[in-house]
């Protein structure tokens, strides 16, 4: 029993310690979001790299599945963010703003005829986010975005809200 209260007591320590650094430059993280939007659902793997203790680079993959009147629509590519923090607690509430692009593939599919369409798009994104630091290292975020697609033959602009779960590594 000791030897368990010990350890306890050690891990306890260093992610009490390791929790403090939060925004720092330098950091690390990868994760995983799920989205909603307007006509479907989608999905994201990232990665963040802290630049500064109030802007963050995001980079991540996405995949995006629609029903757009009688057509069966799935997207995927990449998405390069910056995030700029406007306002904290300094301790575990984050608001930041955030600006990127939409690089990628798309592709449509009549569900009554065998037409089919696809196109490379690219755009830009906008949004607001909420980071809340569960526990030392990991950390949820919400955050709702306003997309502009100009080449897509599909979707030329829309919003997408997502619930994600990052893991400092």
């Amino acid at each position: 029993m000791r030897a368990f209260f010990t350890l306890f007591l050690i891990v306890f320590t260093i992610s009490f310690a390791s929790g403090q650094l939060r925004h720092v430059k330098g950091i690390d993280d990868v994760g995983i979001s799920v989205s909603v939007s307007n006509h479907g659902y989608g999905g994201e793997l990232f990665y963040e790299k802290y630049l500064a203790n109030t802007l963050i680079l995001k980079l991540g993959g996405y995949l995006d599945r629609r029903d757009i009147g009688y057509s069966d629509y799935i997207g995927y590519g990449v998405i390069p963010q910056i995030y700029k923090t406007v306002l904290n607690n300094k301790r575990n509430l984050f608001l930041n703003i955030t600006a990127g692009a939409n690089i990628g593939y798309e592709s449509a599919r009549s569900e009554v005829t065998t037409d089919r369409a696809s196109s490379f798009v690219i755009g830009q994104r906008v949004g607001v986010s909420i980071e809340y630091f569960v526990f030392p290292g990991v950390k949820f975020e919400i955050q709702g975005s306003q997309y502009f697609m100009q080449r897509s033959q599909f979707l030329k602009y829309g919003q997408i809200y997502s619930i994600a779960l990052a893991y400092r590594i």
